[in-house]
C-alpha cells in the first residue's frame, strides 16, 4: 500500500499542531472498517518504508531535512518519530539527523528511503519540511512492505 504525505513542498511547513494535519492511517479510534479508503487491519502502516525525494536536479545545490510526525489520539498530541542519539531536538528526522542532498546517482535529485517501525500506535502521520535549499521541491509517502 502507498500512502502519500507531502507533495512537491518548496518552503518549509512547520511542526503539526491541528488533529487534522498530515494523512490519517487509521481511523481515530483504530478501527479500520470497509469502504473508508485507509488500511484494513490486517495491512495498517506499522513498519513501513519512508519516501523522500525531489522530482528536478539543479547540480549540487538541493538540500532538505525532514522531520516525521505521528498522531496519537488518545493522548491528542503530535511525537517526533524515531531517535537521534543524544540530541532531542532532531528527533524524528530523516537521514540520521542529517539533510538530505542531491547526488548524481539518482540525476541529480535527492532520493532516500528509509525502514520506519512502530506507526500502528498512530492515527495520522505528518512530514515536517525543517529546511529546504536551492530549488528542491520535496514529496514524501509511506509505502507498505
Amino acid at each position: 500500500m502507498y500512502l502519500p504525505v507531502l507533495s512537491g513542498a518548496t518552503a518549509t511547513n512547520g511542526v503539526p499542531s491541528a488533529a487534522t494535519a498530515g494523512v490519517a492511517i487509521k481511523p481515530a479510534g483504530g478501527l479500520n472498517l470497509p469502504g473508508n479508503g485507509l488500511p484494513d487491519k490486517n495491512s495498517e502502516f506499522d513498519d513501513a518504508f519512508v519516501k523522500a525525494w525531489s522530482t528536478a536536479g539543479t547540480a549540487g545545490t538541493m538540500s532538505a531535512t525532514i522531520r516525521m510526525w505521528g498522531y496519537d489520539a488518545n493522548a491528542g498530541k503530535w511525537f517526533p518519530l524515531g531517535a537521534a542519539g543524544t540530541d532531542n531536538t532532531k528527533k524524528g528526522w530523516l537521514f540520521n539527523a542529517t539533510a538530505l542532498s542531491e547526488n548524481t546517482a539518482s540525476g541529480g535529485q535527492i532520493s532516500h528511503v528509509e525502514l520506519m517501525r512502530g506507526l500502528s500506535a498512530f492515527t495520522r502521520v505528518y512530514a515536517e519540511v525543517v529546511a529546504i535549499a536551492g530549488a528542491a521541491n520535496m514529496s514524501v509517502a509511506l509505502e507498505r512492505h
